[in-house]
């Protein structure tokens, strides 16, 4: 994903933002598209159901009711300047929604057009605590399971 997508840029515009109260990770079209693309082309044994996508929103979607050995989806991590990064659980980032069908829970934050950054939202930061160093403006991350 391009970098400066999740770079704050000189006017504001940019950056991550970690917020528990948006369900799904919202993402600029232009970082957006390229990591769809990379999703399908790593998951090429799975179906899309492109049907699914246009009445959800999300996507891409696939078709995983044949998996008998479980869903084998590329893992998602994310670096943060500081040294941190995270890579939550496939779970935290497609919604398996009943009949067989896994969907990516990212979608664009399309009605905003000059909007280029990253909303990460609480279905990707689930079971996972965020520490917030900001005075030496670092991240930090630790999986636990949550009740």
């Amino acid at each position: 994903m391009p970098y400066k997508y999740l770079s704050p840029g000189e006017d504001g515009n940019g950056g991550v933002i970690i917020d528990s109260a948006t369900t799904l990770t919202l993402i600029a079209r232009e970082a957006f598209e390229p990591l769809s693309d990379e999703f399908i082309r790593q998951t090429c044994d799975y179906k899309r159901i492109k049907e699914f996508e246009d009445v959800t929103g999300l996507g891409p979607c696939f078709n995983v009711s044949r998996c008998q050995n479980g869903v084998a989806f590329p893992e998602l991590r994310l670096y943060f300047k500081g040294g941190a990064d995270v890579a939550p659980p496939v779970e935290n980032y497609f919604a398996f929604v009943g009949g067989g069908v896994a969907c990516l829970t990212m979608v664009t934050g399309a009605e905003r057009v000059d909007w280029t950054g990253m909303i990460l939202g609480s279905f990707r930061m689930q079971n996972f605590y965020v520490e917030y160093d900001l005075r030496n403006e670092k991240l930090g991350f630790k999986q636990e399971k949550c009740k």
